[in-house]
């Protein structure tokens, strides 16, 4: 490694894991953002979740817990705490069962039963967490309903076809969002634009591989 790219690295470290998080931020064909999960599991590591709990003045006696409950169930979670800078809140969370990755989306009355509620983070926590929520598609996949505020990892798309139902289209899936290059070459069928806006109300909600 040359001593420049030492400088660069050392520069990034020392802005945080927020900084590093929000850089690996992307948009999909919606301009919606979203965070590669692969990426973001291999930041979310014990040295950098300890890093955060210094920060934030945890008990030093509450890390290991913590970090081993993070690194188990609650990575996505302690990552939008990280982007709201409210990584404070990681001991409240895991107190009420909320440091598990499964409860989410969570909708800011669900928070309200924490210690140090406050409507203000709440609603940024819901904001941000549609983005560590886009779906990964791999093997086996059949159908499955998705939130319309969740961004579908699609990179391009091209109409192919149409009928009384509706349009299809080919899309281009992330390549970091999809283990799907041996079975469809990275390519599914999805609603037409007007029908995408509709995806999570239950109707013409499943993208089926």
């Amino acid at each position: 490694m040359t001593q420049t790219e030492c400088t660069m690295e050392l520069k990034q470290d020392s802005k945080g894991l927020k900084f590093k998080i929000e850089n690996l931020r992307r948009y999909n064909l919606q301009k919606k953002p979203y965070i590669p999960l692969q990426s973001l599991f291999q930041l979310i590591s014990q040295e950098a979740i300890q890093k955060e709990l210094r920060k934030a003045n945890i008990n030093a006696g509450f890390w290991w817990e913590i970090t081993e409950e993070v690194l188990k169930r609650g990575w996505r979670i302690f990552a939008v705490l990280v982007l709201v800078e409210q990584v404070r809140l990681v001991k409240p969370f895991r107190e009420m069962a909320f440091l598990q990755d499964d409860r989410l989306p969570l909708e800011p009355w669900n928070l309200k039963d924490l210690k140090d509620y406050d409507s203000t983070w709440a609603l940024h926590f819901y904001n941000k967490q549609w983005e560590v929520l886009a779906p990964y598609f791999s093997r086996g996949t059949i159908s499955r309903s998705i939130d319309s505020k969740i961004a579908l990892p699609f990179v391009e798309d091209k109409r192919i076809g149409g009928g009384g139902f509706g349009e299809v289209y080919e899309v281009s899936i992330d390549q970091k969002h999809q283990h799907l290059r041996d079975v469809f070459s990275q390519q599914v069928s999805t609603p037409s634009s007007s029908q995408r806006d509709r995806v999570g109300d239950g109707t013409n909600s499943c993208h089926r591989l």
